[in-house]
């Protein structure tokens, strides 16, 4: 790691940066494939119970799918290594948020909006949105928190309701 990364300083050849204890960087999901599958099934089955909801479609996922995905990924890692994913798909001149997850032993320590604002100052151009079950308070909280709007909600086929949120470019 360079000097300025030890710093906290973004580095923009890499997308690199750290903040507080985490460090936030590009992530090949071909490479991490397995991690990031774990990853998905205990934080998604954490959701499922919060939401109240048996067969969740995020915990349908395989780990090929995931290695096979077009989108662009981002870590935070600590000293305890890779505790936490956000994942994008680019839509024209729109950036969706396709799943964010942390360790759920890393629940509730910042590593969630850490990967957020991360993308935030990475995108500022772009609009981002983000769909999630509009039960999962600690979600929708975080989003609003960064300045995220909800912009509709919906019913899936299921009956699960959703919300559909916004952080305009700046």
């Amino acid at each position: 790691m360079s000097e300025d990364a030890d710093q906290g300083v973004a580095l923009d050849s890499a997308k690199v940066s750290t903040q507080g204890c985490a460090q936030i960087s590009p992530l090949a999901p071909q490479d991490f494939a397995p991690e990031i599958h774990r990853f998905f099934q205990r934080a998604y089955a954490v959701e499922a119970r919060l939401i109240n909801v048996r067969d969740f479609p995020p915990l349908a996922r395989s780990c090929s799918a995931i290695q096979e995905a077009k989108s662009q990924v981002f870590s935070a890692c600590t000293e305890a290594g890779l505790r936490g994913v956000i994942e994008l798909e680019h839509q024209s001149g729109v950036v969706l948020i396709a799943s964010l997850v942390v360790d759920i032993d890393y629940s509730r320590q910042g590593l969630a909006r850490l990967l957020l604002q991360h993308v935030i100052s990475i995108h500022a151009k772009d609009s981002l949105w983000v769909e999630t079950a509009t039960a999962n308070r600690p979600a929708m909280a975080l989003y609003a928190s960064l300045g995220f709007e909800v912009r509709g909600e919906f019913a899936k086929a299921d009956g699960l309701r959703m919300s559909r949120l916004e952080r305009k470019r700046n």
